[in-house]
C-alpha cells in the first residue's frame, strides 16, 4: 500500500534587521547673563551653555535662562540646526544680517525649524546711511513658528532722517514746503512739487523705507521650506514723529514658504505726527508685504 502525505510547503523567513544610527542634536543655550549689554554678542564663547559659540547641526535655544538680550554677529558660513526661543524668553534678539556686498554675514541659515514662542527679532538699524546696509535674512530648512507672545519687529530700522529713494524732509507741517516719506506709495506732502515717489518692487519686497523726520522701517525677507504659522506679528513700520514733522514710511516684509498659517498679522505702515491732542498728520506711505 502506497501512503500519501499532504504537500508541505516549507518556507523559510529571513528577518533583516536595519539599524540607524542617528547623531544626537545638540543644543546650546544663551546664558548670558548681568548688565553688560556691550558683552551680548553671540560670538562669545561663554555666552554660551556649550562653552563654544553654536556650530553647525546645533540648535540655538533661548528660554526662562536667556536674560540679556542678543546680538547675532556670529560670520561664520554655517547651518543651524535649527532655533528656539521659549515663551518665557522675553528678550530681545538682533539679528546682525547684510544686503550683499555690505557685510560677511548675509544670511541665518537653519536644516530644521525655527520656533519663535517667546522675544523679538529685529534688525541693526541700517547704518549704510543713504545706501541700503541692513536688513534681516533667514532660510529655514523646516517650519516657521511666530506665537502669540513673540514678534518679528523691524520698526524704525530704515533709513535715517531724511534719507532714502523716497526720503521725505523735515519741515513742519504748518509750512508747506513739508514732506512725509513715500515707499510703497507716496508720503503725505504740503506742495506738489516737493512729493518723493514709491520704489522698490511689488512682488519681492526687500527694500528698507525711507526716512523724513522718523526712520523708516527695516526689512525682513524670510524663506521658509515648510509652514509658516504666524500667531504674533511681522512689523515694519515707520517711525512716528511729534512736534509737526512728518513720518518715515513703512519697510518691507517679504516672506516665501510651503504654507502659510495662523490668526497673527502682518504690518508696514507709515509713521504718523501725532499732535498733542492724538490728533494725526503727515503719514509716511505705507511700505510692502
Amino acid at each position: 500500500m502506497r501512503k500519501s502525505f499532504p504537500r508541505l510547503t516549507i518556507v523559510t523567513v529571513i528577518l533583516w534587521t536595519t539599524w540607524s544610527v542617528h547623531a544626537q542634536v545638540v543644543t546650546n543655550t544663551w546664558i548670558r547673563a548681568g548688565t553688560n549689554v556691550s558683552a551680548a554678542n553671540a560670538s562669545i564663547v561663554t555666552n554660551w551653555s556649550q562653552n563654544h559659540i553654536p556650530a553647525g547641526g546645533e540648535v540655538v535655544q533661548l528660554n526662562a535662562s536667556s536674560v540679556l538680550n542678543m546680538t547675532w554677529d556670529i560670520t561664520n558660513a554655517l547651518t543651524l540646526g535649527g532655533w528656539i526661543q521659549s515663551s518665557q524668553y522675553t528678550g530681545e534678539v538682533t539679528i546682525g544680517t547684510k544686503y550683499p556686498g555690505q557685510g560677511t554675514l548675509t544670511n541665518v541659515v537653519m536644516s530644521g525649524d525655527c520656533e519663535l514662542n517667546g522675544g523679538t527679532w529685529t534688525h541693526t538699524a541700517n547704518s549704510g546711511g543713504s545706501v541700503q546696509s541692513d536688513h534681516l535674512m533667514a532660510t529655514i530648512g523646516g517650519n516657521l513658528t511666530v506665537g502669540a507672545n513673540a514678534a518679528i519687529d523691524v520698526s524704525g530700522r530704515g533709513y535715517a532722517e531724511p534719507l532714502g529713494p523716497g526720503h521725505g524732509n523735515q519741515v513742519q507741517r504748518n509750512n508747506e514746503g513739508g514732506q512725509a516719506a513715500s515707499y510703497g506709495g507716496w508720503g503725505a506732502w504740503g506742495s506738489l512739487t516737493n512729493q518723493s515717489l514709491s520704489y522698490g518692487s511689488i512682488v519681492a519686497p526687500v527694500d528698507l523705507g525711507s526716512g523724513a523726520s522718523g526712520r523708516g522701517g527695516g526689512a525682513v525677507e524670510l524663506r521658509v521650506s515648510g509652514t509658516a504659522t504666524v500667531n504674533g506679528m511681522i512689523r515694519a513700520n515707520g517711525t512716528n514723529t511729534f512736534s509737526l514733522q512728518p513720518g518715515g514710511s513703512g519697510g518691507s516684509v517679504y516672506l516665501v514658504a510651503g504654507a502659510l498659517a495662523g490668526a497673527g498679522a502682518f504690518e508696514a505702515e507709515g509713521g504718523i505726527e501725532v499732535g498733542a491732542g492724538q490728533e494725526t498728520y503727515w503719514s509716511g506711505a505705507g511700505g510692502r508685504i
